[in-house]
């Protein structure tokens, strides 16, 4: 022992005058260029414990993403009360505060529901005459209509049932304001927050994208209106309403909550990053991916659920990885806290299955991983006569084998877009799990009575749980349009009603994309744009960082090849849920778009730290660890003004353009 002991402290002591440091009683200190080295030296630990220096780095990483994604997230004013039109001929009206002048147009802002209005001005208001007509593009938006036009009075006349109308301003020929006042008492709605009319229309002060169903859905819910929105389950959309709820309707409200959990998500990876490998720089490098990821900040910044579906999912892993860590500590009893771990990655995911049902495919990814570290530790604790690395094998064979059976009928025998496909092939796989699952437990109850007791907890984790959630997430608000969901026979109405909707969703899209151009980014979804005169705009792309999304191909092979080859612990766990969140695309017929591959971003960064970490190994050196990081940071804020929306010229943005694919 002495003598290893002496061997350890030459090899270090060789690394040290190498490298030009050396150790002293608060750390290692160097001089010239090995000041870099030994702060990483000193930077990092050897525990998957947070400390107050986790803490710091933490609170640095979400100062840091808070200022990117908080800035112009939205204006905090909006028009509160609208008209509803209960009946076509309906009318709301103004007349200006001056003498009879020209109108170059009028600005307006639509409500919960579009219609078609006629516009009808007159000079002394009693003769009128239809103008023009036109029809709202959006819901919750500021939109303008050119008129130019001598008037005094100007009504507006809806041509659809319970369409809305919110405050309008008009303008003189020199674009400035007109003071005007209602033309009778049901018309002071349309004039009594002048002061929410923006000077320039954009994504800042107007619903963009998906918010127009769950932004609308949020607002419902606050107002006890039907919801419209019905092809997900409410969770998001109810987190969403509470903001709207305690402070009104506005962007800043309707986005603030995804907002925050998108910044959520950096302080989760970076704790299931330490877990994993057990290193606070490695854990600081996968927040630092999450933090400078463009589709991250671009797709958490919009008022959609998406950002409640990853902060969920990554919280239910994290907290299984716990359970899996506990469990696997030899001769510590944690039964009552490994417990306490199952029932809150049980939450969590069913928290994430009622904000959307993909996160059904992460479910499916946990069970993996749960039920292969069982086998795992009870063949190691027994000894049996079992060859582990033998039935390894069998099971991966039988697994290859049961998934070449559906792949070569959807493909060979039923039309790729044929929703009898998807329905087939998700049922082969239920009964496929069902069964699988069935065998595991009697197989692992035989191994231990013990298990019995951990089993009943994941029903309650894993199945009680997530089915509460779910039904009280309806019984909240259980007014959906065309639906009565305030009973268990309604909800399941409902789920079926879902279901079709989703597998037989084939209506085209300009940004539809595949599963397999996901990764490569062949087809961004185009947000929003906005032209502002000149060669200015502004316009937000779902795009990622480049540097990490196309080096996280290459660290994903790395962390598959690693798992089949030598069976690593932390690989196996990536890679599993990287094919879970992925590759049941596949097999769906629907249309689809890019923003379904979030769930599986943050597997692809901890891939990425997986990787980085092997070739610092190799190199015996930070070099490649701190060029990523700095090219990471630089392509992100280069890429920033597309995925925020900040106004820039044409020139920039064309010059992003990268792919001819890309459009934005």
């Amino acid at each position: 022992m002495k003598e290893k002991k002496e061997k350890r402290t030459k090899s270090r002591r060789k690394v040290e005058k190498t490298v030009g440091i050396s150790k002293t009683k608060t750390g290692y200190k160097a001089s010239g260029p090995s000041k870099l080295r030994a702060f990483f030296r000193n930077f990092s630990d050897d525990t998957s414990k947070l400390n107050r220096t986790d803490v710091k780095v933490i609170l640095c990483l979400v100062i840091i993403y808070a200022i990117f994604a908080l800035f112009n997230l939205g204006t905090a004013k909006a028009p509160q009360t609208y008209y509803k039109f209960e009946y076509s001929g309906d009318d709301v009206g103004m007349v200006l505060d001056t003498q009879a002048q020209n109108v170059s147009k009028i600005v307006y802002y639509t409500g919960a529901e579009t219609g078609s209005f006629m516009v009808m001005t007159s000079l002394d208001g009693v003769e009128y005459h239809n103008l023009t007509t036109f029809k709202t593009n959006s819901v919750f938006s500021w939109e303008e209509l050119a008129i130019d036009k001598d008037l005094k009075y100007i009504k507006f006349v809806a041509e659809d049932v319970d369409s809305y109308l919110g405050d309008v301003q008009v303008y003189d020929a020199y674009g400035d304001k007109i003071a005007v006042k209602a033309l009778d008492d049901q018309s002071s709605v349309i004039v009594d927050e002048l002061n929410t009319v923006p000077s320039q229309i954009g994504y800042k002060n107007s619903a963009y994208f998906d918010e127009v169903y769950f932004a609308r859905s949020a607002w419902e819910y606050v107002h006890g209106v039907n919801t419209m929105e019905w092809t997900h389950p409410p969770l998001g959309k109810l987190l969403m309403a509470l903001p709207v709820l305690l402070f009104g309707f506005s962007p800043f409200t309707y986005r603030i909550m995804g907002a925050l959990a998108g910044l959520l998500m950096i302080p989760v990876i970076y704790i299931l990053a330490k877990r994993l490998f057990k290193n606070r720089k490695w854990a600081l490098l996968a927040g630092l991916l999450m933090t400078f990821d463009n589709f991250h900040l671009a797709h958490t910044r919009m008022g959609t659920v998406d950002s409640f579906l990853v902060l969920f999912i990554l919280l239910s892993v994290l907290f299984m990885k716990d359970y899996i860590d506990l469990d696997s500590e030899i001769g510590l009893d944690n039964s009552l806290k490994k417990k306490y771990k199952l029932l809150l990655s049980g939450l969590f995911i069913g928290c994430a299955v009622t904000t959307k049902w993909t996160a059904l495919y992460a479910l499916l990814g946990m069970a993996i991983v749960f039920f292969t570290h069982l086998f795992k530790k009870y063949e190691d604790k027994r000894k049996t006569r079992i060859n582990y690395n033998k039935a390894s094998k069998m099971t991966l064979l039988a697994l290859v084998i049961l998934s070449l059976i559906p792949i070569i009928a959807y493909y060979g025998v039923l039309m790729v877009k044929s929703s009898l496909a998807t329905t087939v092939i998700f049922g082969y796989y239920l009964v496929v799990c069902l069964v699988t699952t069935l065998i595991l437990l009697r197989k692992l109850i035989k191994k231990d009575k013990k298990l019995k007791s951990t089993f009943v907890v994941c029903g309650v984790a894993f199945i009680l749980i997530p089915a509460i959630i779910y039904i009280l997430s309806y019984e909240l608000f259980p007014n959906v349009y065309g639906y009565s969901v305030n009973s268990i026979k309604g909800i399941i109405k409902q789920i079926g009603d879902m279901y079709h909707y989703h597998s037989t969703l084939t209506e085209g899209h300009p940004f539809e994309s595949s599963w397999y151009n996901w990764p490569l980014m062949i087809k961004p979804v185009w947000y929003h744009v906005a032209y502002y005169g000149g060669n200015l705009k502004s316009t937000i792309v779902g795009i990622g960082n480049p540097i990490i999304w196309w080096f996280g191909i290459l660290a994903s092979l790395y962390v598959f090849m690693r798992t089949m080859i030598r069976r690593e612990s932390n690989n196996f766990f990536i890679t599993v849920f990287i094919l879970c969140t992925f590759v049941p695309y596949i097999f769906i017929g629907r249309a689809m778009f890019m923003y379904h591959f979030f769930p599986t971003l943050p597997f692809i960064i901890l891939a990425i730290v997986s990787f980085i970490k092997w070739i610092t190994e190799k190199l015996e050196s930070n070099s490649f660890y701190i060029f990523y990081v700095a090219l990471v940071i630089i392509i992100f804020l280069v890429f920033y003004p597309v995925t925020s929306g900040l106004v820039t010229t044409s020139e920039y943005v064309n010059a992003l353009k990268w792919l001819s694919s890309w459009n934005f």
